[in-house]
């Protein structure tokens, strides 16, 4: 199996403009290489019988932006 990213993930994945929770560190053919070169820590179940999530340890200096939950902006959460 040959791992490719789409166009749609492309574009999400390496924009145009570069934002902070956007790959960083590699090109898109640098993380096509990695994800085919390197065995997944885990395969999942996607939503779908053909679809597969393989996970991967981070090995770019991407992170993930998030905020802490707090009594202080727990009230600022919607849900529903």
């Amino acid at each position: 199996m040959t791992i490719i990213l789409t166009d749609f993930a492309r574009q999400r994945l390496f924009p145009r403009e570069p934002r902070r929770n956007t790959i960083q560190d590699c090109s898109p053919e640098a993380f096509e290489r990695y994800l085919n070169d390197h065995e997944p820590m885990k395969v999942l179940d996607g939503y779908a019988p053909f679809c597969k999530l393989h996970v991967h340890r981070n090995w770019t200096s991407t992170r993930c932006l998030t905020a802490t939950i707090t009594d202080g902006n727990r009230h600022l959460l919607r849900w529903g």
